[in-house]
């Protein structure tokens, strides 16, 4: 869980602000993501998942983040599965901010998702 600076820094209106952004204009994301170009199917895609589902939401939602967890990964699921060598990886011990959470398993998957490129 954040506490401290990194839940002031993370928690500060400017995240907020992007996130009500973005929110606001999910459906032109939505349209801009239909009509963008396929990626091609055999490329390599790595999805990281968290473990435990924190920090999606401010602290006091931990109700609606747990809620929202199905349709996260159902999310996660269907990205790793645009490419015919897509994977997700559900990293460990972390919540959604996984670099910050497990910074050593993200540069791992990196580093294991780069050996296995062409």
């Amino acid at each position: 869980k954040l506490t401290g600076l990194p839940a002031a820094l993370t928690y500060r209106p400017a995240p907020f602000d992007a996130a009500c952004s973005v929110l606001k204009n999910l459906r032109e994301s939505d349209r801009e993501h239909a009509s963008s170009p396929a990626l091609p199917p055999d490329v390599q895609l790595l999805v990281l998942s968290h473990e435990v589902p924190d920090d999606l939401l401010p602290p006091g939602e931990t109700a609606r983040a747990k809620a929202f967890e199905p349709e996260w990964q159902k999310l996660q699921k269907a990205q790793a599965k645009r490419s015919t060598r897509g994977e997700q990886w559900t990293i460990a011990s972390s919540g959604h901010l996984l670099a910050q959470d497990r910074p050593a398993s993200v540069a791992q998957a990196i580093l294991d998702l780069l050996d296995k490129a062409p």
